[in-house]
This record gives C-alpha cells, structure tokens and sequence, in this order.
C-alpha cells in the first residue's frame, strides 16, 4: 500500500462519504416512508 493510496482511502473517502451520503439517505428516507404510509392507508381502509 503506498502512501498515495493511504491518502486516498483515508482522507479522499470520508470526503466524499460526507458528500454523497446525506442526499442518498434523505433520498432513502423519503421512500421508505411513502412505502410505509401506503401501507398505513391500506390497514386504516
């Protein structure tokens, strides 16, 4: 393992974990709970 790759796996990888994660799970999120309030109104109908 060089030092170029050290850089990259431990600097250069939470970067961009840090950038792409939040819009991912917000995505995430949201579907999840059109899923779940679907089902909600099919139990209250």
């Amino acid at each position: 393992m060089s030092f170029r790759d050290f850089l990259f796996y431990f600097v250069l990888n939470p970067l961009i974990v840090g950038i792409l994660a939040p819009p991912l799970a917000k995505r995430l999120n949201r579907l999840l709970d059109r899923i779940i309030s679907k089902k909600r109104h099919k139990v209250q109908e």
